[in-house]
């Protein structure tokens, strides 16, 4: 198959209860097969954030549920925002007849690969990274006060000292809609996506990352190999990753990066 993917998530070392969730899915089983995989990472205590993070991807795999690789292939930023909007609606369905749910929430960021087209959704600071030739670059954007700091040139260390330097400003299960980031790009050969919790990116750099991605000879080498890193620097989160490995023929180029305004 041109598509390998993987998915590894360990609780870490200083948390008691493990709120990241992730998916791996095959859709079909012929060379055209389409993957959908998605990582979440819960908010709002061990409870809530266990709870919204599984919504999120039950909501993503119910999505999926029954459509074939010709639709995902067809219509692929329209089903990765339906799942987003869909989770959104139930996580906060949830969380209002449950008093001890209240202030859940969760990050998420979802690929879909079809042939060698993927599309890319995300909402928090869960990261989708892209590995070509040797280079990483980070695709999607952190919806964070720490990201929005940075982008405003604000000092790094007033960054480190300012009490919202956790915030998430875009999540699920917090507001009615929806904002959701979509990214569109098109695999080449040898190329590597991975999707993480911030449980991995905060305790890793880039060059860290991209080191564990080009000594892993498989998914689930790199997969293991990151969250011993991140555990060995400390695990103070939980940390979660899939890797998607793509090894077909040939292929082509770019991201784009499209926002999709909430349904109305």
């Amino acid at each position: 198959m041109p598509l390998t993917a993987f998915g590894y998530s360990d609780t870490g070392r200083q948390r008691a209860s493990n709120e990241d969730q992730y998916l791996c899915l095959r859709v079909g089983d012929s060379p055209e097969s389409a993957h959908v995989v998605a990582v979440a990472d819960g908010m709002g205590g061990h409870a809530g954030g266990q709870v919204a993070s599984g919504l999120a991807i039950s909501a993503l795999e119910a999505q999926i549920a029954g459509l074939d690789a010709a639709h995902l292939k067809s219509e692929p930023d329209a089903t990765l925002t339906a799942a987003f909007e869909s989770a959104n609606r139930e996580i906060l369905r949830v969380a209002a007849a449950d008093d001890s749910l209240t202030d859940m929430g969760t990050t998420m960021v979802a690929a879909l690969v079809a042939e060698a087209d993927v599309t890319l959704a995300n909402l928090g600071d869960s990261r989708a990274y892209l590995v070509r030739r040797g280079v990483i670059g980070q695709i999607t954007v952190d919806h964070s006060w720490r990201e929005e700091a940075r982008r405003h040139n604000m000092p790094m260390d007033e960054i480190a000292r300012s009490p919202f330097r956790e915030t998430i400003t875009r999540s699920l299960g917090v507001d009615d809609s929806v904002r959701v980031d979509i990214f569109e790009f098109r695999l080449e050969p040898g190329d590597r996506i991975l999707l993480c919790s911030d449980g991995v990116h905060d305790l890793l750099s880039d060059s860290e990352i991209l080191r564990a991605v080009v000594a892993g000879k498989t998914p689930e080498q790199v997969g293991k190999m990151l969250v011993d890193l991140a555990n060995e620097a400390g695990g103070r989160d939980n940390s979660t990753c899939v890797l998607v490995h793509y090894e077909p023929i040939h292929s082509t180029t770019g991201a784009v990066r499209r926002d999709r305004e909430p349904a109305r």
